[in-house]
């Protein structure tokens, strides 16, 4: 059983590497299909994964995190290759990150409200910070990968994050009573994934 009164500690950086070059090694050799990029993702980022589909799961919203696992998976295949031809480059996703680190940042600081049900709600001004974040990382996507993709590829960002940007659906995992434990990995895994520096 977690300990609500400790927060998860701050993890010191991996020393295996950027997960982009982990992730892209592992790519270089395949054929970059979402089967494969599921496979060939870094450990970090599949414990993130996860812990959302668990959340998700316990919050009997298993649709939510099947839709975000299956369209990233799709998008990280597209990017490498992008990549590979050189028609985008890691600084370009870099912009996006520091918006996605920042979110990741505020939910790991409002764990601290988890089990104070009228702390969550009056921190709704910070929930709605971490949506806006996170609807800066779709723009920045988008536009990205607009001059590459077709329609229904752009797509997959849209239903990423109408997943994950959803206050109600955020708000409502913060103020669920039975999940202590798996916010606390959760929350734990978000704070690993800030750790990174890419360069």
């Amino acid at each position: 059983m977690a300990d609500k009164s400790a927060k998860p500690p701050t993890p010191t950086a991996p020393s295996k590497g950027n997960v982009y070059l982990r992730t892209k090694k592992n790519l270089a050799t395949k054929a970059a299909g979402s089967k494969l990029v599921k496979k060939a993702l870094p450990d970090e980022a599949k414990q993130l994964l996860k812990w959302l589909r668990i959340i998700c799961e316990r919050t009997n919203q298993p649709k939510r995190s099947e839709i975000v696992e299956k369209n990233l998976f799709k998008l990280v295949a597209k990017a490498m290759v992008l990549s590979d031809e050189k028609l985008v480059t890691l600084n370009e996703f870099l912009v996006a990150d520091d918006s996605l680190r920042k979110s990741f940042d505020l939910l790991y600081d409002l764990y601290d409200y988890y089990g104070h049900p009228e702390k969550v709600k009056n921190a709704r001004p910070k929930f709605e910070r971490i949506v806006a974040l996170l609807r800066e990382v779709e723009s920045i996507l988008d536009g990205i990968f607009r001059p590459h993709l077709q329609p229904k590829s752009m797509g997959r960002i849209k239903s990423i994050f109408d997943s994950l940007a959803d206050i109600d659906w955020i708000m409502g995992v913060y103020l669920c009573p039975d999940i202590n434990d798996e916010l606390f990995e959760l929350v734990n895994a978000l704070s690993k994934y800030t750790q990174f520096h890419y360069n």
